[in-house]
Parts: C-alpha cells; structure tokens; sequence
C-alpha cells in the first residue's frame, strides 16, 4: 500500500509540474505578445513624430508688387504635414517618394496636395514649386 502511494504523488507531482509548466509557457507568450505591442507602439510614435515641423519657415517681406506676395500670408494657413509635403514636392519629389519619405499612403499624399493648392491658390506642381520658391529665403 506504501508503495502504490508513493506513485500516486509522483503522478501528482508530474500533473502539477506539467500544469505549472503550460502556465509558465503561457504567461511567457503573453509577455512576448505585450512587448511586442510596445514596441510597435513605439515604432509608430517614433515615425509620427520623427517628421514633426514647426511653422518656422523663412519668409520675406515682399512688396505689393510681387505676384505671390498674397500667398505669402497663405503659407501659415498649411498644417505642419501640408508644409512638409509641398516642401518635398517643391524639391521635385514624385508623389510615392514623398510618401515613402513621410510614412503615409500616396493617396494621402494626393489629399494633401489638393488642400495645398487650394490653400495657395495654384493648379500645379510647377506653380507650387515657384511658389515655395519665392516664399523661401
């Protein structure tokens, strides 16, 4: 009778270590899970904010003369993302290269530049580049 109790709390004991062990397997993939979330929160507030401008563009004073001098009070009118978009697009970047430089989408990158032309009252890429162009020191 000794004997076959003994074995009983062997089996219990390897029960209770298997057990234990799914619980230990399964707490460490949860943590794996968890961090892996923070970092790639990380990431995504790293990019987010890696971009960030301020409206701290040179701009000078133009006479009446100047036939963009009314669009030099626009440019405070574009958001931190707007300017930094009509910045790359003045540079010559296409669309896609813009938008692999900012982390957004193309379309993205399109509504952007719908909202820039608007806001600056231009109809092209070419009279958006002249345009920043003549506002830039």
């Amino acid at each position: 009778m000794r004997w076959q109790y003994a074995a009983d709390s062997n089996v219990d004991l390897e029960q209770k270590f298997a057990y234990n062990q799914r619980v230990l397997d399964s707490t460490l993939a949860l943590s794996i899970v968890v961090l892996a979330l923070i970092a790639a929160l990380a990431l995504w507030r790293w990019r987010r904010h890696r971009g960030a401008v301020t409206k701290s563009f040179s701009v000078h004073v133009a006479d009446s003369s100047s036939p963009h001098a009314d669009r030099r009070w626009l440019w405070d009118s574009l958001t931190p993302r707007e300017m930094q978009v009509a910045r790359l697009v003045a540079h010559g970047k296409r669309n896609a290269e813009v938008a692999r430089e900012l982390c957004i989408s193309v379309n993205t990158v399109e509504s952007h530049l719908k909202h820039i032309y608007a806001k600056l009252d231009v109809h092209t890429r070419v009279e958006l580049s002249r345009v920043i162009r003549d506002l830039a020191d």
